[in-house]
This record gives structure tokens, sequence and C-alpha cells, in this order.
């Protein structure tokens, strides 16, 4: 593993474009926004730049419109969460948002199969959380950083690399157990020890049950606590909580465990 200057590392990335070229030229595509910011261009910049790294190739970048014109082959998609690609892709990994949380804001990086081929979202919150999700990119290939520059291994990555398996997010499992069903249940949570507002997600049930639910969550990168609200027998409840009889004060045990 060598430790490579910021300078340095930019000079040879910019020297191996002439080598990238005689690659085939569409056989991994990153791509941004074409009504995106400066800072979404710069984060898909960096994407290919760390790519070219660790790899000895830059793919190809391209400016898009929308999901449906996205290029042949693998495509790594780098934008804001808020663009309307980002709204069309996400309805392949259940709706999910990057995560805000107060004045606290996330990204997500998840693959995504669409149209026969592999797709890599890398989205924050904002341009800046965007930006960060790139970095985190770099990390997930095995890039470091410190104050001397880039941390790049020695061993290369095969091109293209395969996008097929990122997922930096995770989802929890819940139980509900006892009389009454829950309708709409919302999992509220926060960094555990923040005096911040909650962040809100929908618990999605599976397989049309009632009783088992699951929420679907961009990883926060921080232990957090919550706790869930919904309504039963048309009166408002909030878990976890014990005691009680009936619709209206049901007996319950919520559990929850972290994806395995």
């Amino acid at each position: 593993m060598r430790n490579k200057p910021l300078r340095s590392a930019t000079l040879s990335w910019m020297a191996g474009l002439v080598a990238a070229s005689a690659v085939s030229a569409h056989s991994q595509t990153i791509v941004y926004p074409s009504q995106g910011s400066h800072i979404e261009a710069l984060a898909a910049k960096e994407v290919r730049r760390y790519i070219f790294l660790r790899t000895g190739t830059a793919p190809v970048l391209a400016k898009v419109t929308n999901s449906m014109n996205l290029p042949a082959g693998d495509v790594i998609v780098v934008s804001e969460n808020s663009r309307p690609i980002i709204t069309e892709l996400k309805q392949g990994y259940g709706n999910v948002d990057a995560p805000v949380s107060g004045d606290r804001k996330g990204y997500l990086i998840k693959s995504v199969r669409k149209d026969g081929r592999d797709v890599l979202t890398i989205t924050g919150a904002d341009g800046a959380t965007t930006l960060n999700a790139a970095y985190r990119f770099a990390e997930l290939l095995g890039c470091y950083f410190n104050l001397l520059g880039d941390i790049i291994p020695d061993t290369k990555l095969a091109y293209p690399i395969n996008i097929a398996e990122f997922d930096e997010k995770f989802d929890q499992k819940v139980i509900f157990m006892g009389n009454g069903e829950i309708i709409s249940p919302v999992m509220h949570y926060r960094k555990i020890g923040s005096s911040g507002e909650f962040a809100q997600i929908a618990l999605i049930p599976i397989n049309s049950s009632t009783r088992v639910m699951k929420a679907l969550l961009p990883n926060p990168g921080y232990d957090f606590e919550y706790y869930i609200t919904g309504t039963v027998g048309e009166q408002p409840v909030t878990y976890p909580v014990t005691g009680g009889k009936g619709k209206t004060k049901i007996n319950k045990t919520v559990l929850i465990w972290p994806r395995q």
C-alpha cells in the first residue's frame, strides 16, 4: 500500500486517460444529472478518478436527464437525492431516500438491476453529502485518506469493477406480538445521545402481514435510538410499551434486530 500525494495522484489520473481510451469505452459509464450542480459533477469526477487509481482504467463520464436515457452497459449514477433520475431509480430499492435528521444529512450507495444490467446509485441528501458519498465509495474500493494525500493499495482491481453488490444501507425487521393490528406504523430514529429531530421511515409489511414488518434504512453510520408510532383500533399507539388489553391498549412486544 502506498501513500500518493494528491497532486501526484491527479497527474497520474490525467495521464491515464490516454490509456483508458484504448479500452472498451462503454464497459462501464459514470453519469451525473445534466441539470446537476458543480459539486455533483465534481463527485462524479472523483468517483471516476478513484476507479482509475484502483484499476488503471478511467470509465467514460456522461451527463443524463433521466433513467430512460442511461448509456449501454453497467452504469454508476452520481446525483443528489432530489434529482428526477434518483426518484426514478429508487423505486428499485424500496424508495429509500438519503437520510436527513435535523441538521444532519447522509448518503446512500445502492446497487440495483435495471434493464438487464447493474446500476449503482451514489447519492446524498445534498451536494456536499453526495461528494461525501463519492469518497465513501473510494473507501469501499480500498482507498484511504490522511493529511499527506490518498493511500492507494498496490494491488489493482479488475476493470470493470463489480458494482452489483454495494449496499450501504440496512433494514430492520419488526415483529408485533399481541392483540390488535397496527396501521401505518412509522419508525422514528436518531443518533444515540443526540438532541436533534428524529428521522422517520415507514415500516413495510412482509408478505402482507400486519405483524411482521421491516424498515429499509440508509446506513446512518451510527448507533441509533428509536420509537415506533401507529394506529390500533383508531387510537394512536407508541412502541415499545407494554401493558393493557384489547384493541386500543394491546399487550405487545417489539423485537428489532439487524438483517443477517
